[in-house]
């Protein structure tokens, strides 16, 4: 994905597929040397429904920070300190 300057848009970590498989791999491996058994359906799924879950997460935290904030995002403070405009 790019932005409209064509500068590469990097998702939050906890929106990677990459990162919620890694977390599964890693908990299912430790869940196995200790003893529990994890049907392979829930390995293979798993991520997804994470991801799933992460997605709903941050969009509900986004809107109730939206609702809770108290100032606007003005062009007055995004203008840097030396009063130059970017």
């Amino acid at each position: 994905m790019t932005s409209n300057d064509n500068t590469p848009i990097i998702p939050p970590w906890y929106l990677s597929r990459t990162v919620w498989a890694s977390i599964v791999a890693f908990l299912i491996n430790i869940a196995n040397q200790i003893g529990f058994h994890v049907d392979p359906f829930w390995s293979q799924s798993l991520p997804d429904y994470l991801l799933n879950i992460s997605w709903g997460l941050s969009a509900g935290f986004a809107i109730y920070l939206h609702i809770r904030s108290k100032k606007a995002i003005t062009k007055a403070l995004a203008t840097p300190s030396n009063g130059k405009s970017p």
